[in-house]
């Protein structure tokens, strides 16, 4: 196996605890505060619960509830195979205000993506490969280069 996708393998097992027992959501919190909830989502776990059942945020959201009476509700969803900031509400006003502001545009989401090939500057563009449903992704930041 390339020495990448080894890496990957490894850190993916890490975020998603499926080699050293799971690990909660409370765990993954970036942000907190009266109002909202910041996790770092794991890819491979989705933000709602599937049809046929199984692991998802929102059948996990009472880990969220940090001292509150309700569990926080998701603000907005990121694919199943996606990682990164996921934003809860921690009340019924939070989540509508917090909608709101997604819905006309206030907030956005940026997609990085970590690429085995070389990458030239900075810049946005197409995503390359076999994520068709990424529209725009962007290079911010290119640095150093991987042991083959």
């Amino acid at each position: 196996m390339h020495q990448l996708a080894q890496r990957t393998a490894v850190l993916e097992a890490a975020i998603t605890g499926s080699e050293a027992g799971q690990i909660t959501l409370s765990e993954r919190v970036l942000f907190v505060d009266g109002e909202a909830i910041v996790i770092d989502k794991p890819g491979g776990v989705p933000v709602d619960t599937p049809r046929a059942g199984g692991d998802s945020i929102a059948a996990r959201a009472d880990e969220l509830k940090l001292g509150f009476m309700r569990a926080p509700v998701p603000v907005h969803r990121l694919d199943r195979d996606t990682s990164g900031c996921l934003l809860l509400a921690r009340n019924p006003k939070a989540r509508a205000r917090f909608g709101a502001a997604f819905e006309s545009g206030q907030v956005g989401k940026v997609y990085l993506a970590v690429v085995d090939e070389e990458i030239f500057g900075e810049g946005e563009g197409q995503a390359p490969g076999p994520t068709p449903d990424v529209k725009n992704a962007r290079c911010v930041r290119c640095v150093g280069e991987l042991d083959e």
